[in-house]
């Protein structure tokens, strides 16, 4: 049968949940509703091309094993219609780069392989749902521990932290959903922290605050090569983690000031 409609109610995120998994979806209904989204299923793509229609979801969590196929021909259709091109798509796979070249826009976020990650589903969910105005910093390290301690750091000044543990990943991710401030290592696999600075210089990144956190001693070349917008650089056996830590408020609170300054007179805008 045709999915629930999604009811409309302010206070909660709505997320339509696609997969014709019953196991997969009793886990994802039951660690979604949880965190306090209302969740909807289709256990079909002409349900799911239903549900989007009546009612536009926050969010969708697509299973790309479908029985049908073409989901990824769904997602690029979704990416041509203006009321669907900026929706937050997270999909859910075998294997983690399937097909995820080209898809970009309608926003996804993340490509998740099985078995899912609960962690790292719910947090990526947060950050396409974030709050309006609040800095969204993507942390860039192949360690997971310091990931977790960063970002850990960095909520508590009030930012929304993603993670990315290569530099493909993070250059999807600053593609996708441009962050704030990176805060980013060096000897990263899957492109180095050099050619992911390389890569960001050649589009909107090139302005991006960025904060060079590494166990690598920088020649002042390095340093150079290593920049993008108001750029520091951090080497881990001298910088302490509150030095990262007031650096990356420093750097938050002048984006926010910013922010701030032009809201109240547009005119200082940048053009």
């Amino acid at each position: 049968g045709a999915p629930t409609p999604l009811p409309r109610d302010e206070s909660r995120h709505n997320v339509l949940l696609v997969t014709a998994d019953p196991d997969l979806s009793a886990l994802l209904r039951g660690l979604l509703s949880h965190e306090g989204y209302r969740v909807v299923r289709a256990a079909t793509l002409a349900e799911a091309v239903q549900a989007v229609e009546h009612a536009l979801p926050d969010a969708l969590v697509v299973d790309t094993q479908m029985p049908e196929g073409h989901v990824l021909d769904w997602l690029r259709r979704l990416r041509e219609l203006p009321r669907t091109r900026e929706l937050p798509v997270l999909a859910l796979s075998g294997r983690s780069t399937e097909g995820a070249a080209g898809v970009g826009t309608p926003l996804l976020v993340d490509w998740l392989p099985r078995p899912v990650d609960e962690t790292r589903l719910l947090k990526t969910l947060r950050y396409a749902m974030r709050q309006p105005g609040q800095a969204r910093v993507l942390v860039v390290d192949d360690d997971a521990t310091t990931r977790r301690v960063l970002c850990a750091q960095f909520e508590r000044l009030g930012a929304l932290c993603i993670e990315a543990a290569d530099g493909e990943s993070a250059v999807a991710l600053a593609r996708d959903t441009p962050p704030d401030l990176i805060v980013l290592d060096v000897g990263l696999p899957r492109l180095d922290g050099f050619e992911v600075v390389d890569i960001l210089r050649q589009g909107k990144g090139r302005a991006t605050p960025l904060i060079v956190f590494t166990g690598r001693e920088l020649s002042r070349t390095d340093q150079r090569q290593l920049t993008l917008g108001v750029t520091r650089h951090l080497t881990k056996a001298r910088s302490s983690e509150e030095e990262l830590v007031a650096s990356v408020r420093e750097l938050l609170n002048g984006l926010l000031a910013r922010r701030d300054t032009t809201a109240l007179d547009p005119r200082k805008a940048m053009p």
